[in-house]
C-alpha cells in the first residue's frame, strides 16, 4: 500500500457463518493488500479475518474501527485464489471468510501467532537457550523460520526440484485412440487458453497414461499441473505412478496429510517450485502461479462434494480454477456424470473417447446373482448357516436373567450366552454373501489369489431399530437413520457427522431391545473372518485408515 496521505479502508471477511464483510480503516504505515490475514477488533473481542478489498472512500459506518495488524505480515491469499474463493462463496452461497479459511492449511493460518510466540521466547531467553534444540520436520514451525528470512512464516527454504523429468516411459506403446486424445488435448495446451475436455474412456483404456504424457509436456515447458482424485486412497496410488514418472517433483495434498507436509507442499507450489500437486478436493485451492493443466480423475464421483461447511463441488471448482488460469482441464471418467455428458453433447466441452482397453485386455466378466434364487441353499457353511441378517443386540442393563436376555418370543429371539440374537429377514433370510460368491472366494483363497469386495456403506449396521415398537434411531438434525459403528460403539450420521452413544432404551417406547440390521464394512469384515478362517482380511474405509500413510501401507500389503 502506498504510504501517502490517502486514508484507505478495507473490507474484511471473517471465517464465520455471516455472509457479509465488515469495514475497517487501515492505520497509517500498515502495509495491507487484499489477501492479507488481519487481526481486528470485533465486538468485545479480537478476531481474525481476510482483507478482500481496499478503497479510499469512507464507508457509511458509525464508529469505524481500525485494523490492528497483519497476522502474519506476509500476504497469504494470491489474487487468483481470492477470485476463486469469491466465486465459490457466491455460487454456493457460502460465507467468503469460511471459504478463505478452508483454502489455507491450518498451520499457515496459525503461523503468524506461533511465530510471534517463538520470537518473544527467543528475545526473552538466554542466548544459549534461544537456539532451537530440536530439528523439526520440513514445513513444521521452528525458530529457524524467524532467522532464515523464508518467504512464508514457518516454512524453511528448500532446494529447488530437479529439472523437468525425462524419465523413460517404460516401453509403453500408445493405442491409436490414445494418440488421438494426446493430439487433441496437446493442441489446446499449446494455445495457453482455457479449454475443457471430457476424456471418456472405458476402464483400462489408458487414461492415466494420457494424463502423464500431458503432464510431461507441461512440466517440460515450465508449467504446473494439478491432479485431483476423489478419494485419498486413490491419491496414494496415483501419487506412486506420478512420482515414478516425475521423481522429486510431486507433492500430495489432502486433509489427512500431516500439517507439516501440507504446509510444505502449499509453500513450494505457491512459489512455483513444485511442478505437480496430487490431492483430493481441498487441493483445488493450492496456489499454483504457473498452472497449465488440471486433471480431474473419476469426475463423476460424489466424493468431490464437500459435505461440511463451506460446501462446494471440487470438480466444478476445478473447472473454474482452470478458467481463471487460462489452463486446460481434463475430466476423466468411464461413466460421465450427467452434467459433464450434457456439456459435452452441447459442445461446451470437447469430447474425447477411448473406446477400447489397452493391450487387448478382456473386460471383466460380470455375474448378477438373484439372492432369492438361493434362499433354500444349505450347502454353504459360515455366517449364512443362520441368516446373515441375524443381528446381535447387546444386553441392556437390568434385562439379564440367569445369563439370558429376557426378550418376548414374538420377536423370534434366541438367547445365546446373555446376548439376544434377533433374526431379521433380508433378501429372503439369506446371507449377504451368495453361495456362488462364497464358492468363488474359497477357490481363490485355496489358489493363493486375492479378493476385493466393495460395499458402499461404512460402519457395522445400517439401522438400529427398537424390537418393541419398530422405531429406528435417527439423526435429530437430518432425520436420517443413524449407522452403528461397532469399533467405538456409537451411532453416526453420515450426512452431518453427528453421533450418539449406543442406545440403552428406545426414545419412543422405552424398550430395551434392538434389531441391528443391514450391513456395513465392519459387519462384512466380521462375517468374512468367520467365513474364511485363516485368510488375511483387511478393511479399507475412512474409519480404518485415519492415520497418516495408512492407505498407502494397506495398498503396499496388497501389492
Amino acid at each position: 500500500m502506498p504510504t501517502g496521505t490517502t486514508q484507505l479502508y478495507a473490507e474484511v471477511a471473517l471465517p464465520n457463518a455471516l455472509r457479509q464483510t465488515f469495514s475497517y480503516s487501515v492505520p497509517a504505515g500498515l502495509e495491507v493488500e487484499p489477501g492479507h490475514r488481519v487481526r481486528i477488533p470485533f465486538g468485545r473481542r479480537e478476531a481474525h479475518g481476510y482483507v478482500v478489498s481496499l478503497g479510499s472512500e469512507r464507508p457509511d459506518v458509525r464508529g469505524l474501527r481500525a485494523i490492528l495488524d497483519c497476522d502474519p505480515p506476509e500476504r497469504l491469499v494470491t489474487d487468483e485464489i481470492l477470485q476463486l474463493t469469491r466465486w465459490v462463496a457466491e455460487y454456493y452461497l457460502a460465507p467468503w471468510g469460511q471459504v478463505l479459511d478452508a483454502a489455507l492449511p491450518p498451520n499457515v493460518r496459525k503461523g503468524g501467532a506461533r511465530d510471534r510466540r517463538l520470537k518473544a521466547q527467543a528475545e526473552t531467553s538466554e542466548p544459549a537457550t534461544a537456539e532451537p534444540t530440536v530439528e523439526q520436520a520440513a514445513g513444521a514451525d521452528s525458530a529457524d523460520s524467524l532467522q532464515t528470512g523464508s518467504a512464508l512464516p514457518g516454512v524453511a527454504s528448500v532446494d529447488p526440484p530437479p529439472s523437468p523429468s525425462t524419465a523413460p516411459l517404460g516401453g509403453v506403446v500408445l493405442t491409436s485412440h490414445q494418440d488421438a486424445a494426446l493430439a487433441a488435448i496437446g493442441t489446446a495446451l499449446r494455445t495457453t487458453s482455457f479449454a475443457p475436455f471430457l476424456l471418456h474412456g472405458v476402464t483400462g483404456s489408458g487414461k492415466t497414461e494420457v494424463y502423464l504424457r500431458l503432464a510431461a509436456e507441461v512440466i517440460a515447458g515450465g508449467g504446473q499441473v494439478l491432479f485431483l482424485v476423489p478419494e485419498i486412497a486413490m491419491g496414494a496410488q496415483i501419487l506412486a505412478r506420478v512420482q515414478q514418472r516425475f521423481p522429486g517433483q510431486v507433492g500430495l495434498y489432502h486433509s489427512q496429510a500431516g500439517d507439516g507436509e501440507r504446509r510444505r507442499v502449499w509453500a513450494e507450489a505457491r512459489e512455483g517450485r513444485l511442478p505437480v500437486v496430487v490431492g483430493a478436493r481441498s487441493a483445488v485451492f493450492v496456489p499454483l502461479p504457473k498452472l497449465r493443466l488440471v486433471v480431474v480423475d473419476e469426475e463423476h464421483e460424489t466424493a468431490y462434494k464437500q459435505e461440511e461447511a463451506p460446501r462446494y463441488h471440487g470438480r466444478d471448482v476445478a473447472i473454474y480454477r482452470a478458467r481463471l488460469a487460462s489452463a486446460v482441464v481434463v475430466l476423466g471418467t468411464a461413466t460421465p456424470s450427467l452434467e459433464s455428458w450434457i456439456n459435452a453433447n452441447e459442445g461446451k466441452y470437447s469430447h474425447v473417447v477411448l473406446p477400447e482397453r489397452i493391450d487387448g485386455r478382456q473386460k471383466a466378466r460380470v455375474t448378477i446373482v438373484d439372492m432369492a434364487e438361493h434362499r433354500d441353499d444349505e450347502d454353504e457353511p459360515g455366517p449364512s448357516a443362520a441368516p446373515a441378517s441375524a443381528n446381535s443386540t447387546r444386553p441392556s442393563n437390568g434385562t439379564q436373567t440367569n445369563g439370558r436376555t429376557d426378550v418376548p418370543e414374538a420377536h423370534g429371539g434366541v438367547a445365546q450366552g446373555g446376548v439376544q440374537t434377533v433374526q431379521m429377514e433380508r433378501g429372503g433370510g439369506v446371507s449377504i454373501f451368495s453361495p456362488p460368491l462364497v464358492r468363488r472366494m474359497r477357490e481363490r483363497i485355496e489358489r493363493g489369489e486375492q479378493i476385493i469386495l466393495f460395499l458402499n456403506r461404512r460402519g457395522h449396521s445400517t439401522t438400529v431399530q427398537c424390537a418393541d415398537c419398530g422405531t429406528s434411531v435417527s439423526c435429530t438434525q437430518c432425520d436420517v437413520v443413524l449407522t452403528y459403528h461397532k469399533s467405538d460403539r456409537r451411532l453416526r450420521c453420515h450426512y452431518c457427522n453427528a453421533f450418539r452413544p449406543e442406545p440403552e432404551r428406545c426414545d419412543g417406547c422405552g424398550g430395551a431391545h434392538f434389531f441391528y440390521g443391514g450391513f456395513g464394512t465392519q459387519r462384512i469384515e466380521e462375517d468374512l473372518l468367520e467365513l474364511l478362517p485363516g485368510a488375511r482380511i483387511e478393511r479399507m474405509d475412512r474409519d480404518a485408515t485415519r492415520k497418516k500413510g495408512s492407505h498407502a501401507k494397506l495398498v503396499e500389503r496388497m501389492e
